[in-house]
């Protein structure tokens, strides 16, 4: 695709667009607000990594379904984002001055009938100057989205859930395999986490009928009817080492997530969903992974 560069636009809006589906603009030192995309109703990929004088992101980016990825990782200078449709991939670390982030809460539940997937990867590692309401906001949509997932594993439990939730990952890579992963930095596990335990480990007990959906690296080699005879599940957390970072996992949780509370949660109410760590050593991080249970 052809384009020029005009001062901190790219090209002008008599440009058709409409067939475009990815953007690569990284590193652009000059870019202060991203070129005009509201009719490229196709575009399913978008990187605007390290670029570092944009501002904020257009609020018609809601309305682009297509959608997936975004990546916005080491925009220094971005200060909000807006409602986002719903993706598989934000990367946001490194993004200093982000402060507000917008609920993405009505384009999840519109979308939730047409049994989409939620499942993703949503970083926001050293975004050091979000405020609580977005921390809020970025909670709540994870919420959300494990809810789908979890009762979209329950859908298909008539229809052999083992080999359709292999036969669904076994082209992905181990490490892009998590149903819902949301990173985001902190100090302290959300109170609403019903069991927490200080160091690595938890063990929770589990009621007698329940159906386990599990996260990264999960063992999904196994039969309902093993998963029926578990009456406690203990799990230990480790802290990847970096180049940047070594951590330490200081304190861990978990809740419980039951079927009957997706009224509530889609109607914006609060109840336990996911297994925190939060860890500490040269950063802090708090990583949300999931477990969920039909009552």
């Amino acid at each position: 695709m052809s384009y020029c560069f005009v001062g901190a636009k790219l090209w002008s809006k008599n440009q058709n667009l409409g067939n475009l589906k990815v953007i690569e603009l990284s590193s652009f030192p000059h870019l202060t607000e991203v070129p005009d995309l509201s009719h490229s109703k196709k575009i399913a990929h978008i990187v605007l990594y390290g670029c570092d004088r944009l501002v904020g992101i257009p609020s018609y980016f809601k309305d682009l379904d297509k959608l997936r990825w975004l990546n916005l990782g080491e925009c220094t200078s971005l200060e909000f984002l807006p409602e986002l449709p719903v993706l598989c991939c934000l990367e946001a670390s490194g993004c200093t001055s982000l402060k507000t982030v917008s609920s993405s809460r009505n384009s999840l539940t519109q979308a939730w009938d047409k049994s989409e997937w939620f499942r993703g990867r949503f970083n926001f590692v050293d975004c050091r100057n979000l405020d609580e309401n977005a921390r809020t906001n970025i909670m709540a949509d994870t919420q959300l989205r494990i809810m789908r997932v979890a009762t979209g594993l329950l859908e298909i439990k008539q229809h052999k859930e083992e080999e359709i939730v292999m036969e669904m990952t076994s082209s992905i890579p181990t490490s892009a395999r998590t149903l819902v992963s949301t990173v985001c930095e902190g100090n302290e596990i959300p109170n609403w986490f019903c069991h927490q335990n200080e160091g690595s480990s938890i063990t929770i007990k589990l009621p007698r009928t329940c159906t386990l959906a599990l996260g990264e690296e999960a063992n999904l080699n196994r039969s309902t009817f093993f998963y029926k005879l578990v009456t406690e599940a203990c799990f230990e957390f480790t802290a990847k080492v970096t180049a940047l970072f070594r951590l330490e996992v200081k304190k861990c949780g978990i809740s419980l997530l039951y079927a009957q509370d997706v009224k509530t949660i889609k109607s914006g109410g609060t109840t336990g969903f996911i297994i925190s760590i939060l860890g500490q050593r040269r950063r802090r991080k708090h990583v949300s992974r999931k477990e969920a249970e039909e009552e």
